[in-house]
């Protein structure tokens, strides 16, 4: 992992760097998976978080288990949010890619979801983040499949 990188729980103050990292990072890295409505409205979605805000807080609101990971400076690069056995969203701003924060995040999750007594956790991920989870032991469980309009991979992953 990268030397000062922090990974703490979400808090209230964290929601506009959370969205706007979510929203940066699928554009950049996912949208060429799905239809152009499907991305824009994925996109939109949290870009627009003032004019979401209640929205984005009912699906946030839906996972109990909730990290970000800040740089040296305090500003988040990384986020992961699910519930003991869904893994939900896994973001790395693209400047910190490759350097563990992904990893990190992961790591982080999947012993929160032991700790909360999950036997699996099951994910929807981007066709981009598909080798990134099998090496980190997910399967992938059926075929690429539609969810509103963007590509996703159903995988799983057995906790030990």
């Amino acid at each position: 992992m990268v030397e000062n990188i922090k990974i703490r729980k979400y808090q209230n103050v964290d929601f506009r760097e959370v969205c706007l990292l979510i929203a940066k990072t699928f554009r950049k890295f996912n949208s060429k998976e799905g239809t152009k409505k499907g991305v824009k409205d994925f996109v939109n979605f949290y870009r627009h978080y003032k004019l979401n805000r209640e929205k984005i807080l009912v699906e946030f609101n839906k996972n109990n288990i909730f990290y970000v990971a800040l740089n040296d400076f305090g500003e988040i690069i990384g986020v992961v949010i699910g519930n003991k056995n869904r893994l939900c969203n896994l973001f790395v701003d693209e400047d910190y890619q490759g350097r563990g924060i992904g990893i990190g995040l992961l790591k982080k999750f999947e012993s929160e979801c032991r700790s909360n007594g999950s036997k699996e956790i099951n994910i929807r991920s981007s066709l981009h983040g598909v080798s990134f989870y099998e090496k980190n032991g997910y399967k992938k469980v059926s075929y690429v499949t539609s969810m509103k309009g963007v590509m996703v991979q159903p995988m799983v992953k057995r906790l030990k």
